[in-house]
């Protein structure tokens, strides 16, 4: 399994790579874990992506939701934006709950429950 730091870099790596790579055209750029020695850097990155990220899904029209962007790796295959986001969230929910299991079989039992039933 990979480091939790290796996890949370990933996901600031795909949410640049779909949203701004993908999406907006900007050139790739790669983060390597190791350039990341704690938490307050990982977040130092990844919090003004965020906000940039929520205000451009929050501007996004309804037009701007239904175009269509094609896949880096073959050019005839596309993606809504709307599926593109849905894709970035699904996917840090995915990683969310390794960071949260791993952090459980630490032993630390005060982790936030996210159920939404609860």
């Amino acid at each position: 399994m990979r480091p939790i730091r290796d996890v949370l870099v990933h996901l600031i790596s795909s949410e640049r790579y779909w949203i701004r790579h993908v999406v907006h055209g900007d050139p790739r750029k790669r983060l390597a874990p190791n350039t990341f020695p704690d938490l307050d850097a990982i977040l130092n990155a990844w919090n003004p992506q965020r906000q940039a990220t929520l205000a451009f899904v929050r501007g996004l029209s309804a037009e701007d939701q239904t175009s269509r962007r094609p896949f880096p790796w073959n050019r005839e295959e596309t993606a809504s934006v709307e599926e593109i986001v849905w894709h970035v969230v699904t996917h840090e929910q995915y990683h969310r709950g390794q960071v949260f299991t791993r952090l459980a079989l630490l032993g630390r039992r005060d982790l936030p429950d996210y159920d939404l039933l609860r």
